[in-house]
């Protein structure tokens, strides 16, 4: 019964992401001491890469025809199974981002990165509901208030909140990227294409075929709100993605960029 009323609410909030404005701040409120203390956590990042680039990886099978070697000596950023699967494929990230309440957040995974966890969503509370203090390195719950499709905007204090609702975990690893000042950063791994193997590492599909078009049109309309954001503070974002679909952001190839 637990497992269908979960399915049910996902489809519900899939075809209705509005009700997270309700949703989202009743289920966050018992955590709202928690929040603020991570809020001075999040006050140490603003602008600690300041006028500097950074990649953020997605998990598109294009991942499997990239030149990762080319990442080494960058800042990179993991998602989600990037966290469990990064040093397997040779990527070492400083940071991480995790929306999923699927990958538990334990001493294992924790030891086995050396980067800075962000958690969102998901992650962020069932992370602070299980208040497990498992490492001396701790993850960094992120709260996410309203949607970004509504504000058309980034939030003014991003230790504070972060807006949600882009339906890919890229939108709050960018407004963090922003928030810590990073000048240029570049896409790798976003196919934003669901048709034929969904992830690099052959994970099954997130949603049944006939949501793609609906759902890549909300994430192209918050990349687009990101551009926006970044290119009038002077900004820049990059797709450096082998293939895929995703044409809101300038191309540009790896191998280009990192001489």
């Amino acid at each position: 019964m637990k497992k269908i009323l979960k399915e049910g609410y996902k489809k519900i909030v899939f075809k209705l992401p509005s009700l997270r404005l309700i949703i989202d701040p009743i289920l966050d409120y018992q955590f709202y001491k928690e929040y603020k203390k991570y809020s001075e956590v999040l006050k140490t990042f603003k602008d600690k890469h300041k006028g500097e680039r950074c990649f953020i990886i997605g998990t598109g099978p294009s991942l499997n025809k990239t030149n990762i070697m080319l990442l080494k000596n960058e800042i990179n950023w993991g998602v989600n199974r990037l966290i469990e699967t990064s040093r397997d494929i040779g990527i070492d990230c400083k940071y991480y981002g995790l929306t999923s309440g699927k990958l538990k957040v334990d001493t294992k995974m924790l030891n086995g990165i050396d980067g800075t966890l962000f958690l969102f969503r998901l992650a962020a509370r069932r992370n602070l509901k299980e208040n497990k203090k498992s490492n001396e390195k701790q993850p960094i719950p992120v709260k996410a208030e309203g949607l970004i499709l509504r504000a058309k905007r980034f939030p003014k204090d991003m230790s504070k909140y972060i807006y949600g609702g882009g339906r890919t975990i890229i939108i709050p690893c960018l407004q963090m990227a922003y928030h810590m000042g990073f000048k240029e950063v570049y896409l790798i791994g976003c196919d934003c294409n669901y048709g034929g193997k969904a992830h690099f590492d052959d994970q099954k599909r997130p949603f049944k075929e006939k949501d793609d078009e609906e759902h890549w049109n909300t994430v192209f309309r918050a990349y687009e709100i990101c551009k926006k954001e970044y290119e009038k503070d002077g900004r820049k974002i990059y797709n450096a993605t082998v293939g895929g679909e995703l044409e809101v952001f300038e191309r540009r190839k790896l191998e280009d960029v990192i001489i």
